[in-house]
């Protein structure tokens, strides 16, 4: 998404805006309902770019450019919309394409969940969003495209659904209220940014003390991290015997595939140098090369015993 103006940003402080509806459901692997929460209390520190956002920004103009060459349509760029009737429903599509059209533009930097140009197959929490879209700035449906690498893939006419809408609408309504409005934070969930928000509140333990908690709350819950440890297991070992049993059936070709499958299995070419050896050889010793030594710490969670 290209770089959103400070109107439209505050605007979107004061309700949902289509790419958090997956969030909130808990369909998004990135954020969740706490990321969310942060953000609409103001307590979320500043979000920096990483480079799949940068790459996103940079070829969301040409990506739309494409669209327009491929179809013939005008992207109109548009701002904000408000449901008139569900304020907190919120939305800034990517542009308009003539009166009933809202457009979708996505860049990701690698293909996974993106089926063939033409169809509606794409990954399922962009209907969330196109559909919190099209009912935010009243269109009948709405195109996408996705510029991965060199590849233009467009998926058009996804036809808007209300029902689908107004069972979205229910859970990110609830979110709202018990959470936003109430100022009460939503439970810590498994995503990448609430693991990153947990790492930087508690960076280091300050002291070597155990809290004693011998609570009931606190049992059930050391007892479902081990027997969530315990299902990891064994969906790890579940999932390298089928890999095991893919490769042997793929053997020496590139890939095996199906009327409805398709599964490579391609060599992949990796460089590595062995520094020490090389430093050793150029005469460099260890303590030459201290004052360029980068020092890092990071917490780990052991479960150390649970009967």
């Amino acid at each position: 998404m290209l770089a959103m103006s400070q109107e439209i940003q505050a605007a979107r402080r004061l309700g949902v805006g289509a790419s958090e509806v997956a969030a909130i459901l808990g369909l998004d692997h990135w954020r969740g309902q706490h990321s969310v929460w942060l953000e609409k209390t103001g307590r979320a520190p500043p979000r920096e770019d990483t480079e799949d956002t940068l790459f996103g920004k940079a070829a969301e103009g040409a990506a739309i450019k494409l669209y327009e060459h491929h179809t013939g349509a005008h992207v109109e760029k548009c701002g904000n919309f408000v449901h008139p009737k569900y304020k907190i429903a919120r939305a800034t599509p990517d542009g308009l394409v003539g009166d009933g059209k809202t457009l979708q533009v996505k860049c990701p930097r690698y293909g996974t969940g993106w089926g063939d140009s033409g169809t509606h197959d794409f990954p399922s929490k962009i209907w969330l969003q196109i559909t919190w879209e099209m009912s935010c700035a009243q269109r009948t449906s709405a195109d996408v495209i996705a510029l991965i690498g060199r590849s233009v893939s467009i998926y058009p006419d996804c036809p808007y659904d209300d029902e689908l809408f107004l069972r979205i609408l229910e859970p990110v309504e609830r979110f709202w209220r018990d959470y936003v409005v109430a100022d009460r934070e939503p439970p810590l969930d498994g995503t990448r940014d609430t693991t990153e928000w947990l790492r930087a509140q508690y960076p280091t333990n300050a002291n070597d003390a155990y809290i004693y908690d011998d609570s009931a709350e606190m049992r059930r819950l050391v007892a479902d991290y081990a027997t969530a440890k315990e299902q990891q297991k064994l969906a790890e070992t579940r999932v390298s015997e089928l890999h095991n049993q893919l490769a042997a059936r793929i053997g020496e070709a590139a890939g095996i595939e199906g009327s409805n499958y398709s599964v490579s299995f391609k060599t992949t070419k990796k460089v590595t140098f062995d520094y020490k050896a090389a430093l050793a050889g150029l005469g460099v010793s260890e303590q030459a090369l201290q004052p360029y030594a980068k020092f890092s710490q990071y917490r780990t969670l052991r479960l150390n015993r649970c009967k």
